[in-house]
C-alpha cells in the first residue's frame, strides 16, 4: 500500500511473519500462491499494516469487491508472507458471524498534511457494495493508529491519528458503545493531550467490534485455506 507510507521513512525491515507482523517494504519477490496450497493454521498479524474487516461476506465477494488479480488459494503463512510484501491475503471466515479479514501493506491510508485521504473513497464504495467494512491500522514506531467502520456507504466512526507529526486525521461520527467501554472515547478535541490512541488500543476496538488478528493462534482455530491477490 502507498498507505502506511510514514513507515518506510522510518525503517526498512524483513518481513516476519506471526504475532509480530509487518513493517512497510516495497514489494520483493512474492510467495506463490498455489491452486493445490495445504491447509494451515491461522497466524498472528496486525503491526504495521492495514487489515479490512467484512461482515457476512464470503471470500470470493471480498476479492471481487477489492478487484484483485493473479487470485490463488494460500495457506496462512505463505499468504501473509505476501500481504507483507504488498500483494492482499483473504482469509476464511474466522466466527460464527461469518467475519472476513483482508490484509495487506498496500491498502490506502487516511492521508497526512501532504498527502491526501485515499482511504475514505476506498471503504464508502466497499461499504456500498457488501455492507459494513471496517479498516484498522497501526504503525508503533510513528505512532499512527486507525480504525473506523463503514455502513452501506456511509461513515458510522471513524478515527485516525499520527503521533509522529501531533496530527488528528480522522475523529468523525458517533463514539461507539465499544469505545466507551474501552476508555476510547477520543474526539478531535480530547487528542490534543495524552493519553494518544495506541496500537494496543488498535486491537482492542477490533476484538470488540469483529476479530482481533493478533489472537488467532491463541484461538487455535482448525487449519485452512486463504486467498491471495494482488491489487
Amino acid at each position: 500500500m502507498h498507505g502506511t507510507r510514514w513507515a518506510s521513512a522510518v525503517l526498512a525491515t524483513t518481513i516476519v511473519v506471526g504475532a509480530g507482523a509487518c513493517k512497510k517494504t516495497e514489494p520483493r519477490s512474492e510467495p506463490a500462491a498455489s491452486s493445490a496450497a495445504e491447509p494451515d493454521a491461522p497466524k498472528a498479524f496486525g503491526s504495521r499494516c492495514v487489515w479490512l474487516a467484512f461482515k457476512g461476506a464470503s471470500p470470493a465477494a471480498v476479492v471481487s469487491a477489492l478487484g484483485l488479480h493473479e487470485v490463488a488459494p494460500s495457506p496462512w503463512r505463505a499468504g501473509l508472507a505476501g500481504a507483507y510484501a504488498g500483494r492482499v491475503f483473504v482469509t476464511p471466515p474466522l466466527t460464527d458471524a461469518g467475519w472476513v479479514l483482508a490484509a495487506s501493506t498496500r491498502f490506502p491510508d487516511p492521508g497526512d498534511r501532504k498527502h491526501p485521504d485515499d482511504a475514505t473513497p476506498l471503504l464508502e464504495r466497499l461499504s456500498r457494495a457488501l455492507g459494513e467494512v471496517q479498516y484498522f491500522g497501526t504503525d508503533a514506531d510513528v505512532g499512527w493508529q486507525a480504525w473506523a467502520r463503514y455502513v452501506n456507504g456511509a461513515p458510522a466512526r471513524k478515527l485516525a491519528y499520527l503521533g509522529a507529526d501531533n496530527l488528528v486525521i480522522w475523529a468523525d461520527g458517533t463514539i461507539t458503545r465499544e469505545e466507551h467501554e474501552l476508555g476510547l472515547a477520543y474526539t478531535k478535541e480530547g487528542l490534543r493531550e495524552p493519553p494518544f490512541p495506541s496500537e494496543a488500543n488498535v486491537f482492542q476496538v477490533a476484538g470488540a467490534w469483529s476479530v482481533d488478528p493478533s489472537t488467532l493462534e491463541a484461538r487455535h482455530l482448525p487449519p485452512s485455506v486463504g486467498t491471495l491477490g494482488a491489487l
